[in-house]
């Protein structure tokens, strides 16, 4: 069936509700059996749904009405309210600092706990959920500094609210459902070290992919100038010797030793993917031997790898030579151009 025109789907809704940290067994078996229960409904004239109505027609609220009306998300009728595919966030559930994930599959009732539940007449409003869990059907715990947990999802979690709205990060709890549904565990606690290489990591990469967007084919060299000037700022120059007269050298680098000795560098640049099988680049660098005298040799190659029998013609030519050469990989110039340029950095690399 066709949609109508103008008919504009619901989009899901993704809600963070406290419950009561005192009854967290309770709760959780709750939950465990499709029932959400959120406290602040003790008596029958606390069902929303009876409340709404009173409301409606007129009658003024109670401060204890009012008070429980601040729940009235949970009620489907609500525009804002809780609907099914709904996605709800428990906190502190199994415990302090963990959370769990439910679906919403029904509409909201009131319904007070049996008295064998021990728990009195408090949790009357139920939501039906089905608990987001692991394929075994093991409840799925979310620990709140897991490595899948977005740190702006984690920070929310410090409002003193009962129930707050987290849509603007509903892809990231959706992020969260699908670690689940792969099976990765998402209760353990993420090293600080481990957080903080992922986080490099992701910065390269994101890096990379703006390189590869604004730099192609010889435009890569004036990129490569900017951090190689940057390095060399302090104790030497930098010169652009790319295009046809290259003579084996895309840049030369001048440098001096404590002594004040000066070395030439001869640097081959090259705009590479995967694994780097050419050769050429290496033998660019003793042609630069001859034509400018140079000391030592580096191919910088944004391959990220280099095959066996780039390595072996690397050592190979070395040993003919008798001088260095040193082969950047894609990640050695990425860590290079993170650490000495960054955002603001001097120098304009065009020269």
């Amino acid at each position: 069936m066709r949609p109508r025109i103008g008919y504009r789907q619901r989009m899901r809704r993704y809600l963070v509700v406290r419950t009561d940290k005192r009854k967290k067994e309770f709760i959780r078996r709750e939950l465990e059996a499709g029932r959400l229960r959120q406290g602040w409904g003790w008596k029958p004239e606390h069902d929303l749904r009876a409340l709404g109505a009173r409301m409606a027609s007129g009658a003024k609220p109670t401060e204890e009405e009012v008070a429980v009306w601040r729940n009235r998300r949970l009620l489907d009728t609500e525009g804002d309210g809780l609907k099914p595919d709904d996605i709800v966030i428990v906190p502190n559930i199994p415990e302090q600092g963990r959370w769990v994930l439910a679906r919403v599959t029904g509409p909201y009732r009131y319904e007070v706990p049996p008295v064998s539940d021990g728990v009195g007449t408090d949790y009357g409003p139920i939501v039906p959920v089905e608990p987001i869990r692991f394929a075994d059907g093991k409840l799925a715990i979310i620990e709140a500094d897991n490595e899948h947990v977005d740190a702006r999802l984690r920070a929310s979690m410090r409002s003193m609210s009962r129930m707050w709205l987290v849509d603007a990060l509903g892809a990231k709890v959706d992020q969260l459902v699908a670690a689940v549904g792969r099976g990765q565990d998402t209760s353990r606690v993420q090293p600080e070290a481990e957080r903080f290489a992922g986080f490099s990591a992701a910065v390269a990469a994101a890096t990379w992919e703006k390189i590869r967007e604004r730099y192609k084919g010889a435009e890569f060299e004036k990129l490569v100038l900017r951090v190689f000037k940057h390095i060399y700022e302090a104790n030497g120059r930098v010169e652009h010797k790319g295009g046809a007269g290259e003579k084996g050298a895309d840049i030369i680098v001048y440098t001096r030793d404590p002594l004040g000795l000066e070395f030439k560098i001869a640097v081959q640049v090259k705009l590479h993917d995967g694994e780097d099988n050419d050769v050429h680049s290496l033998d660019q660098i003793e042609r630069a031997l001859s034509a400018h005298e140079v000391d030592a040799g580096v191919v910088l190659t944004t391959a990220a790898s280099l095959s066996e029998r780039f390595v072996k013609h690397h050592d190979a030519l070395e040993a003919k030579l008798k001088i260095d050469i040193r082969v950047l990989t894609r990640d050695e110039f990425l860590t290079l151009l993170l650490a000495h340029l960054g955002a603001g950095a001097d120098g304009d690399g065009t020269s």
